[in-house]
């Protein structure tokens, strides 16, 4: 449910879309639309599920544009704070016990100004020790994989190869 979600979501308006309307203006060839479609939505995808990992793991006030705010320029834990359900969060609630999992809802489900600084530590710590956020991390190194499997199908030129560079960065090594 959560992958057709953000797939449908993330994948298509923020990825498949916007590329495939920027190769139609740049003038591609109808025969690419489709390539650049799928590392449109792979890369969309691996931008949304990193910038949920850089919510948790990411907390450098040296390095916040905004003071009290992460190192990429967010609330350190506010996806937990605002309830959002992300795939840290499902992962997380298919490797606890039925009673952190219960307690992992309960988080969720309070208004923001309920959740404390030691529910989203606490969050963060199960989120860490049961290998939830590794395991999403594969997840969008695997995005990654897919958005450069789709650049192989376009024709080799400096736009590629940008576009290319972008893969990596943008799903894996992005800190902010």
């Amino acid at each position: 449910e959560y992958h057709e979600m953000i797939s449908r979501k993330t994948g298509w308006y923020s990825g498949r879309g916007p590329c495939i309307c920027g190769a139609l203006i740049a003038g591609a060839p109808k025969t690419d639309l489709e390539a650049v479609g799928r590392f449109g939505e792979a890369i969309g995808i691996g931008f949304q599920i990193r910038d949920d990992l850089l919510n948790l793991t990411e907390k450098s006030e040296t390095e916040a544009p905004n003071p009290g705010a992460g190192g990429y320029g967010k609330e350190h834990g506010g996806d937990i704070a605002e309830g959002k359900r992300t795939l840290i969060s499902i992962e997380l609630l298919e490797q606890l016990s039925e009673k952190d999992a219960e307690r992992v809802r309960t988080i969720l489900l309070q208004t923001r100004e309920h959740v404390t600084h030691a529910d989203i530590d606490w969050f963060i710590s199960q989120a860490e020790s049961t290998g939830a956020l590794e395991s999403v991390a594969s997840f969008c190194r695997k995005q990654a994989t897919l958005a450069s499997a789709a650049l192989e199908n376009l024709p080799v030129n400096p736009a590629r190869s940008l576009l290319g560079e972008l893969v990596e960065y943008l799903t894996i090594e992005r800190k902010a």
